[in-house]
């Protein structure tokens, strides 16, 4: 099962007594909700159980559902890959996925677990037919149609998920204890099988598999702790800072029709340690008139300010500052939190 787009499809399994080879498909965009099954033509993948199913948002194969491995109607392990794919005229239908030849194929496996990085599926853990056999991590890239394999966590019937560089494998069991369910977290780190490039763009062929184990950290949590509590080895980031002077301008109110003001008395600089003692002198000088802008129930905060520098006196040098102190710290503070959210 997966879910992209606005629909949630469903493919295969078993109806209890045998597997299946049907798809369905749940529209969430209005409702009432209902499932419809789905004609794709006379290509279709075998019926199976225990596969995986993942969404590829980059490169040729983006916007198709693909499907790997599971388990047939003879019970043997599956190791082949379908794309499930939409066309313009809304017809869908089933293409299976070409390997590269001379390269080693994958390996057939079922309840393992499938996730896109970029262009390239990672397959994580899972069973074979044979109970003592290695069940690599195994990448196929969809745009050179390749597989290559690395050493895996030895899961089966687990979650699994990537962020931030980092593949988590959550909970299922372990090749040596397959009756005794865990709820450990394994992290995985990927940055030493991938060159290093921006995510908005297509993964490459990977580099050749490193000799040390991926495997960077396993935990085992409290049944029921969040997933944050497992921390794999993230690059530290780089920390945005807001450097602030050691001077101050300080500036009045003026009127500048006056040939007596001297602009050089109402704007000038202050060190930061003198500004308190500034403010003493400012408090016995005469203010202009102020007749402060009062922000509206539920208006933006920068609609405010904005309508009223939009008005044709906004622009007179003579007009007083018409804002509270209140509204200009709150949108200094909203202009920082912007400037944090921003990537470096």
């Amino acid at each position: 099962m997966t879910f992209f787009g606005a629909y949630l499809f469903v493919f295969g399994g078993n109806t209890g007594t045998i597997p299946v080879n049907d798809i369905w498909c749940l529209s969430i965009e209005k409702a009432p909700f209902s499932w419809m099954r789905i004609n794709c033509g006379s290509e279709l993948p075998q019926a199976r159980v225990y596969h995986s199913a993942a969404h590829c948002t980059s490169g040729s194969a983006a916007g198709m559902m693909v499907v790997f491995g599971g388990r047939g109607a003879d019970q043997a392990a599956l190791s082949d890959t379908w794309g499930f794919r939409k066309h313009r005229d809304g017809s869908w239908d089933w293409v299976r996925a070409p390997y590269r030849a001379g390269s080693v194929p994958p390996l057939g496996r079922y309840q393992h677990s499938a996730l896109f990085i970029n262009s390239t599926m990672a397959v994580v853990g899972g069973r074979t037919n044979s109970i003592n056999k290695p069940v690599p991590l195994e990448m196929y890239d969809t745009e050179t149609s390749e597989w290559t394999s690395y050493q895996s966590a030895k899961r089966f019937r687990h979650a699994s998920w990537f962020s931030e560089g980092l593949v988590y494998v959550y909970g299922g069991f372990q090749q040596d204890s397959p009756n005794i369910p865990t709820d450990s977290i394994v992290c995985f780190d990927f940055a030493s099988l991938f060159r290093a490039i921006p995510m908005e763009e297509e993964t490459k062929v990977p580099l050749h598999p490193p000799t040390k184990s991926l495997m960077t950290i396993s935990k085992v949590l409290p049944r029921g702790a969040p997933a944050a509590a497992c921390k794999g080895p993230k690059k530290p980031k780089e920390s945005k800072e807001f450097r602030l002077s050691n001077q101050a301008h300080v500036a009045m109110s003026f009127n500048v029709a006056d040939p007596d003001n001297d602009l050089g008395n109402f704007v000038r600089k202050v060190p930061v340690e003198e500004l308190q003692e500034e403010a003493r002198k400012l408090a016995g000088q005469p203010k202009l008139p102020i007749a402060a802008t009062e922000r509206s129930p539920n208006e933006p905060l920068y609609s405010m300010f904005i309508n009223h520098l939009m008005k044709p006196s906004a622009g007179d040098s003579c007009s007083p500052f018409v804002f509270h102190k209140e509204y200009v710290i709150e949108l200094t503070k909203e202009f920082q939190a912007l400037l944090q959210s921003q990537p470096t």
